[in-house]
């Protein structure tokens, strides 16, 4: 996890800013909300696949990159040995990779 578990703090910290600017008092009045706004599993594009595409002159080799990609449970970002992130190709057991959202 990149930013391990204070990430919970942030989460907690935004959801209380966005309650307040809506006015809501309880977590509960937000519940099915936006419900209507969800398609269900299967009427999602599951044969797009949308690769991540990393700047090599921005690149300073940190892994973050590969750290989150890795969490997120895509496993498409590698390094070599110099640092330098590889994206990793098609792979049924990796597919979809990334799904675009626009």
């Amino acid at each position: 996890m990149q930013f391990g578990y204070r990430i919970i703090d942030d989460l907690i910290s935004g959801l209380q800013t966005y309650m307040a600017s809506r006015g809501i008092s309880q977590l509960a009045d937000l519940a099915g909300e936006k419900i209507k706004d969800f398609s269900p599993a299967s009427e999602l594009d599951r044969e797009t696949m949308v690769f991540p595409k990393i700047d090599r002159e921005l690149c300073v080799g940190c892994g973050r990159c590969s750290v989150s990609c890795y969490d997120g449970g895509h496993q498409a970002i590698t390094f070599d040995e110099s640092r330098k992130p590889k994206i990793i190709g098609q792979n049924s057991s990796r597919k979809p990779l990334f799904l675009s959202s626009a």
